[in-house]
């Protein structure tokens, strides 16, 4: 039907959106190695925010343990911060290990993130089409109420003028 293919093009829309980041096609994005498996995101942030804001951290886990598997993706605000941070921490030694780290072109958004995204924006839709809906109903009931209270007033009020006079 024509709503089945209304939700399929949002459906769409919503998963080209939700993937293709800003930081996907510039160098806003950072791929670090040979990260210790200890480091959590909050330790990663904390040192990384030494020369900008990080707006996005992705620490690869096993999907199974879910230990760190030693590299995280993440994500400036602004080209100057990834290129001061390449300049300063690649080599740099955290934890007795020599940090790798270098742009990223080329970034798919991990699948757990797209999914659980695509299907919070596809409820927010979903019930701004509810109460589109519920609008348009309570609209249409008020018109037809208005309308049909006016119309037996001007059948009440031709029936007294007829009568009467």
């Amino acid at each position: 039907s024509r709503l089945t293919r209304i939700y399929i093009y949002i459906y769409i829309y919503v998963c080209l959106y939700v993937c293709t980041s800003p930081y996907t096609y510039s160098y806003l994005l950072l791929c670090l190695g040979n990260l210790d498996k200890g480091l959590t995101e909050d330790d990663i942030a904390i040192i990384f925010s030494q020369y900008g804001e990080p707006v996005d951290i992705n620490l690869v886990r096993d999907k199974e343990t879910g230990q760190s598997k030693g590299f995280c993706f993440l994500a400036y605000e602004d080209q100057r911060s990834t290129i001061l941070a390449v300049d300063n921490f690649n080599g740099f030694k955290l934890l007795n290990r020599p940090l790798l780290v270098d742009h990223v072109l080329n970034y798919k958004c991990p699948k757990k993130c797209v999914k659980e995204d695509v299907m919070l924006l596809l409820t927010y839709i979903f019930i701004i089409i509810i109460y589109f809906y519920l609008f348009i109903f309570i609209y249409l009931f008020l018109f037809i109420y208005f309308y049909l209270f006016f119309f037996f007033l001007a059948i009440f009020k031709l029936t007294f003028f007829i009568y009467f006079v």
